[in-house]
């Protein structure tokens, strides 16, 4: 990778010098920033605070489960800790023999709007400028 200090991500619009090797790997370099998408569903698992619940479509016991996994969270930052994310409630039902028999849809904070985080990698943004002004 040949690269200055000030070539720019096109994946983040951040400078190179700002992303962080990740350790092992020869050319990956992650983004100070992670790329988000938004939806609306249910929660799939994570930071529970990049979840919302639709409170028109939600129990008062959803919305009250969130609210204590926000709290826990908030708690546990407000000490210097790092939660581990949450494990996405839903999954597939498999048997002995590791066949898929179904899937179980769980929902403890109901259904709302969710953000996912993703990590993201350096990769140099080009330029074509010629031409552009024509």
């Amino acid at each position: 990778m040949n690269v200055s200090a000030t070539d720019i991500c096109k994946n983040c619009g951040d400078e190179f010098a700002n992303h962080d090797y990740v350790k092992d790997s020869i050319t990956q370099y992650k983004c100070p920033v992670p790329h988000q998408e938004s939806g609306y569903g249910f929660f799939c698992g994570g930071d529970p605070r990049l979840f919302h619940p639709d409170g028109e479509c939600c129990s008062e016991k959803e919305i009250a489960n969130h609210k204590a996994a926000c709290e826990l969270w908030d708690d546990a930052e407000s000490r210097g800790e790092t939660p581990e994310p949450e494990k996405c409630p839903s999954g597939w039902i498999r048997d002995e023999s590791g066949k898929v028999i179904g899937h179980v849809l769980r929902s403890p904070y109901g259904i709302g709007c969710y953000t996912l985080e993703l990590d993201q990698f350096f990769e140099a943004r080009e330029h074509d400028f010629e031409g552009a002004w024509e």
